[in-house]
């Protein structure tokens, strides 16, 4: 009994170590990458709060970690890897992500547009009917909601959706009130970039008019 016990403290210990490396190496090669690209490196320093966004108030020991922040393709971004964890009786799941912020300039109204293939973790969140476009392709990968339906008619318009259909697959966008969120499962270093070509293209394709009549409605936080 007492061997039994001992290795299944020597396995946890093995898991626990093994943790601890796996989140060194991805500090070091998130490292690498915000030098290489002219980003600055903030760590778990994180500023801009829960960006009016429910995923950043979901659950608790939330966490933001290897922040960094810079311009890509013309588009001042911030990104994080996030995690939270939801308790459920005696056991806990822990959820970890890629995010990337930018900031609208503007205040509209909250826009979600989601994979399908994520459906089965936010149906909680998401009315999974969505509004419905021209776009047969389009309907059958994304579902978009907003309680402005026009408006996000507006905002989701074709040059937008055709921006959308190029994005890697999971990715889910909030648009709104102020600030603009990407995200998706947590991806590795070498394929961080893919995410912010998409978070840069998709700020880049907020419709001109939406930013006009809407206008600079807030103070534009600083993120670089």
């Amino acid at each position: 009994m007492l061997a039994i016990i001992v290795s299944a403290l020597a396995l946890v210990g093995l898991i626990a170590l093994a943790g601890v490396w796996l989140t060194a190496r991805r500090s070091r090669a998130m490292r690498r990458f915000a030098a290489d690209n002219g980003f600055s490196y903030m760590g778990d320093t994180w500023v801009l709060g829960d960006c009016g966004f429910h995923l950043f108030r979901k659950g608790n020991r939330r966490r933001w970690s290897n922040v960094m922040s810079g311009a890509w393709n013309g588009t001042t971004l911030v990104y994080a890897d996030y995690q939270f964890t939801e308790n459920q009786g005696r056991s806990a799941q822990t959820y970890v992500f890629s995010a990337v912020v930018t900031d609208l300039g503007c205040t509209m109204p909250e826009v979600e547009v989601t994979s399908r293939s994520m459906l089965g973790e936010l149906a909680d969140q998401i009315d999974a009917g969505g509004l419905r476009f021209d776009s047969e392709e389009f309907d059958q990968r994304f579902v978009v909601s907003s309680d402005d339906e026009p408006f996000a008619k507006e905002l989701v318009d074709g040059d937008m959706r055709q921006v959308l259909m190029g994005t890697p697959p999971e990715l889910h966008v909030h648009f709104g009130p102020t600030r603009m969120v990407v995200w998706g499962h947590r991806r590795p270093p070498a394929t961080i970039g893919a995410l912010l070509d998409a978070a840069a293209a998709l700020d880049h394709r907020v419709p001109v008019v939406v930013r006009h009549e809407r206008g600079v409605a807030h103070a534009v936080a600083h993120t670089g």
